[in-house]
């Protein structure tokens, strides 16, 4: 809606250790699941905003900026990749699994 796109750097984004053993063992990208929970939050100084929101005892980090390039660039692991918007959630993956679909 606002033209612009976003850096995302891949090394940043918190995964929680519970998140990473589920993932492995369902052999799923933990970045493609809904990130029930979260808010993502762009703004103009995002430095300040992380420090207050820690103060006031609230998980925060600057996991990326918005670029004037269309698109989202995913930037990690020694090169950065344009990624498409995920076709459906990675935990469907395990319901077909689960399911014998």
């Amino acid at each position: 809606a606002s033209g612009c796109g976003a850096k995302v750097y891949k090394n940043e984004i918190p995964v929680l250790k519970e998140t990473k053993l589920i993932c492995e063992h369902f052999d799923l990208d933990p970045l493609k699941l809904i990130s029930s929970g979260c808010m993502l939050i762009a703004c103009e100084n995002g430095l300040k905003l992380t420090e207050e929101l820690l103060k006031k005892g609230i998980k925060a980090v600057i996991i990326g900026e918005i670029t004037q390039d269309k698109g989202i660039i995913l930037s990690g692991d020694c090169h950065d990749i344009m990624i498409p918007p995920p076709e459906s959630d990675e935990l469907y993956k395990v319901n077909k699994l689960l399911s014998g679909n």
